[in-house]
């Protein structure tokens, strides 16, 4: 069962660095999915792993 859910230091989360099993080694995590505000504007704690149609390219 994969999880959906983990928690730990937000900087380890946004750089990818803090141990999970939510993610490959080919996932990123990032900080903005489709239809979210600017995360510059909310600083959210949280980061997603997001699908591909989900994604944000800024």
């Amino acid at each position: 069962m994969m999880r959906v859910l983990d928690i730990g230091p937000i900087d380890k989360l946004r750089a990818g660095t803090h141990p999970t099993k939510a993610m490959t080694p080919s996932d990123k995590p990032v900080r903005q999915v489709k239809n979210m505000a600017n995360p510059e504007l909310t600083n959210p704690s949280i980061v997603f792993v997001a699908h591909p149609q989900g994604k944000v390219n800024l």
